[in-house]
């Protein structure tokens, strides 16, 4: 702080000022660290000159006006005037995206404007104090950087040493360490601030030795000693006055900043309830609290601006202001009494409240800010509900996290009756759904904000309300791969569920369980609530609870029903069911149903099939919807997909660098989900690629992986491909290959896995071939082979018939 960030942004905007060019200028604030966009939605405001009374329509034609130079399209002018939440009724087309959607392009729109302009002439952006920046904003930031790669752009971001920013390794960007000032820099800059004339020898020596080369630090000082009285001025220079002791030199910058401020003992007041504002503060609001005459008021901020403490702009009534550095501002506000404080904040936050409509409705995280520090915790926890309410509906979850742990916290600070607990219970769910969709189902900081409203259920709690608790739970165990946690919470939402006796509920339980049941690999049981959930199902309930649990609960039953009917050996049902899924996510446009289908019923499915041909399409499809939308889940596992197919189809070393970039992306947001499978997908990519032993060892991850969590589904066609793979690192290892096929064909056995038992016998014949066991190894196939009712002419079943008339022949022979 102080090191000069912002004064040499001001030097740069003055040594450029005769040259044409754009000028945007953006300001991070520390009461904004959780609003989101607020630094772009503020320098807006600021650009069209928007004023208090404006109506909507004046708000909209200012908006339109600057932003003509870009040539905005229509959706483009509507994402903007959403973004300042500006009413636009049939003045543009209707935005209908979803809340990820929207953040996703609107941060396109605001970085197409500002590329639009650059086009035109020449820009610099300035966005001061990013260690300040909310989340959303700073995605802005990182997306910009590389949009501004090929346009006349400079973009300075100025932050302090706390802040790590991610985009250094970019090769357009370079960053500049601001040090120090040495003693002839602060010589030097003393000499400028007091116009030449020397200061006395011993004074000069204290500011330099006291000020440490921090030029806020000089500059104050400086100023303090020059406004003190101690010295005179003899016209070139300043002496100690004769009758007067030698200045007192404060040893910080705050003693400093106070010194100053003292001395405007008349103004002090006034800065002191601005500062309790925040840094920009407006005439409006500032006169609204301050009970002094306009003329004393306008005085006094001369006065400030006089001494070059506050920066104005605009003409009062509709002028505002800010302080020329953060730590003046620190300085005036802590200079006051707590009480004092308290009862500002509190007059500030009413103030808002009865008289700037449109801040309570886009801050009111500022709103809950002064009700904090006032000490009213109960109308700033409700502030801060609404905040993140606000953040989660423009897809900000990061913020909502903030507004919603904070608000959670003061509540604790409040007597625990039942209200509160209603309260919390809401608070608790809002921090899940936020979590969902920001950390993922599989981390721990989701699990645990379901428990605990889990925990603050009460028999007057919502149903609905109920139901997404138990269903988040069951998710985070789902996903999260703690099987015999997820068997339960299954069993706990299937019992809950009958006791409401709700169609739709007992539809979404059903289908929880019979997803349980496949994970476990207990295909039969799993069948039979998954056809339970179908039958159940209602698209009528559906369509007034819309993707209430993230996604579309029929594709979801028709999913998990083809992979139940399919390892069952019910090959041509399975295919048929798959394919109504994916029918009923495209009817229904869906973006995250759409991805999660078409991973589920269409890419998962030719890995069992082992049918890559469309595959590559699928998983390309999967992930530029999830890039579109923001859904980095089933991004990493269009990725592994797409990886498995490279592969099947000879291009094996970006198969396999597709599916490494994927299974990082997979574990990254905490899922141990279908581990199993794609490491074993993993392992005969290695294999195909020459590379035996880490293909060796990808699968013993993968087994090692499945005892861990408990998901079974695949562990036949695991140790089935385990067997594949020490016969090809070894063709003498037959008996360590033929225990894990062994150990493959009883655990398909026990599952009734009929489409694993069918591969593992074959594999299993071939081998007793090779030693001319041939009828033993016929006699295992065709016990298997003549279970299946269908199918015939999938691959699968073609091979074993095949496999079948060799056998047979070489037993004849």
């Amino acid at each position: 702080p102080g090191i000069g960030k912002s004064r040499l942004s001001q030097a740069l905007f003055e040594s450029i000022s005769h040259d044409p060019h754009v000028t945007i200028r953006c300001q991070c604030s520390p009461h904004h660290v959780n609003s989101p966009f607020y630094p772009v939605i503020r320098q807006l405001e600021l650009a069209a000159r928007f004023e208090p009374n404006d109506t909507s329509e004046t708000k909209l034609n200012k908006l339109e006006a600057l932003l003509a130079p870009g040539r905005p399209s229509p959706t483009d002018a509507a994402l903007f005037a959403a973004l300042l939440s500006i009413p636009t009724g049939r003045r543009y087309p209707a935005l209908s995206f979803t809340p990820q959607q929207q953040k996703n392009h609107t941060i396109a729109a605001v970085i197409r404007h500002l590329v639009g302009l650059a086009r035109k002439q020449r820009a610099l952006i300035v966005i001061e104090d990013v260690h300040w920046c909310d989340p959303t904003t700073l995605d802005v930031v990182t997306r910009a950087i590389e949009a501004f790669a090929q346009v006349p752009i400079l973009f300075l971001i100025s932050f302090r040493p706390e802040f790590f920013p991610l985009w250094l390794d970019r090769s357009n960007v370079t960053m500049l360490q601001l040090n120090r000032l040495g003693r002839d820099q602060a010589l030097a800059m003393i000499a400028d601030i007091t116009g030449g004339k020397t200061l006395p020898a011993d004074v000069c020596e204290q500011i330099v030795s006291k000020t440490d080369g921090v030029p806020l630090f000089i500059e104050e000082l400086t100023k303090m000693v020059v406004e003190s009285g101690f010295l005179q001025d003899t016209g070139n220079r300043y002496v100690n006055a004769s009758s007067l002791p030698a200045p007192t030199i404060p040893t910080t910058l705050y003693d400093s900043l106070m010194a100053r401020l003292d001395r405007l003992a008349t103004v002090k007041d006034i800065a002191q309830v601005a500062a309790v504002i925040g840094r920009e503060f407006s005439y409006r609001l500032l006169a609204s609290v301050t009970p002094t005459t306009e003329a004393l008021l306008q005085g006094a901020l001369a006065q400030l601006t006089a001494a070059d403490l506050i920066f104005g702009r605009g003409v009062p009534p509709d002028s505002t202001y800010v302080f020329k550095h953060a730590l003046v501002q620190d300085a005036a506000y802590s200079s006051l009494l707590r009480v004092k404080r308290q009862q500002l904040h509190s007059q500030i936050a009413a103030t808002l409240e009865a008289q700037f409509a449109d801040t309570v409705e886009t801050q009111p995280e500022l709103i809950a800010h002064h009700l904090v520090q006032a000490g009213m915790l109960k109308p700033a926890i409700e502030y801060l509900r609404r905040a993140g309410k606000r953040a989660i509906e423009r897809s900000a979850n990061a913020e909502a996290i903030v507004h919603l742990e904070r608000a959670l916290e003061l509540l604790q600070q409040l007597p625990d009756d039942l209200v509160e607990k209603q309260v919390a219970l809401e608070l608790q769910v809002m921090l899940g759904q936020a979590m969902i969709a920001a950390r993922g189902y599989a981390a721990p900081e989701t699990t645990n904000a379901l428990l605990r409203a889990k925990d603050l259920i009460t028999d007057s709690t919502d149903m609905s309300q109920r139901f997404a608790i138990l269903y988040g739970i069951w998710a985070c165990y789902y996903v999260g791969g703690q099987a015999d946690l997820q068997q339960v919470a299954a069993a706990e939402f299937v019992a809950e569920a009958e006791r409401h006796g709700d169609t739709g509920t007992l539809c979404l339980a059903h289908r929880a369980m019979g997803t349980t049941y496949v994970t476990m690999g207990e295909f039969a049981p799993a069948r039979r609530h998954l056809e339970q959930a179908r039958e159940l199902y209602a698209p009528d309930h559906a369509s007034r609870h819309p993707f209430h649990y993230g996604q579309d609960i029929g594709a979801t039953v028709l999913c998990y029903l083809s992979w139940a009917l399919w390892h069952l050996g019910h090959v041509e049902q399975a295919a048929k069911v798959a394919t109504e899924a994916v029918q009923r996510a495209e009817a229904i446009s869906h973006p995250f149903t759409l991805a999660y289908t078409l991973c589920h019923a269409r890419g998962m499915m030719d890995v069992f099939r082992r049918r890559a041909e469309d595959t590559r399409s699928y998983a390309n499809t999967v992930v530029s919807l999830c890039e579109e939308h923001g859904f980095p889940f089933w991004a990493a596992g269009g990725h592994i997909l797409g990886g498995w197919a490279a592969t099947c189809q000879g291009n094996v070393e970006a198969g396999v660098e597709a599916i490494d970039r994927g299974l990082a992306a997979w574990r990254e947001t905490g899922a141990r989900l279908w581990l199993p499978i794609f490491l074993a997908l993993e392992a005969e990519a290695h294999a195909k690629a020459g590379r035996s032993d880490a293909a060796l060892q990808a699968i013993d991850r993968a087994l090692a992986m499945s005892e861990e969590t408990g998901e079974r589904w695949a562990l036949a066609e695991v140790l089935r491909v385990k067997a594949g793979l020490l016969l090809a690192s070894d063709p003498a290892r037959t008996e360590e290959a033929e225990a894990a096929l062994v150990k493959s064909l009883e655990t398909a056995r026990r599952q009734q896995a009929l489409c694993w038992e069918l591969r593992t016998s074959c594999d299993l014949a071939r081998l007793w071939q090779r030693r001319g066991a041939e009828k033993d190894a016929l006699n295992l196939v065709r016990s298997v082979y003549d279970r299946f009712t269908e199918g015939h002419e999938t691959a699968d079943l073609r091979a074993a018939e095949a496999l079948m008339t060799s056998l047979a022949a070489q037993a004849v022979a």
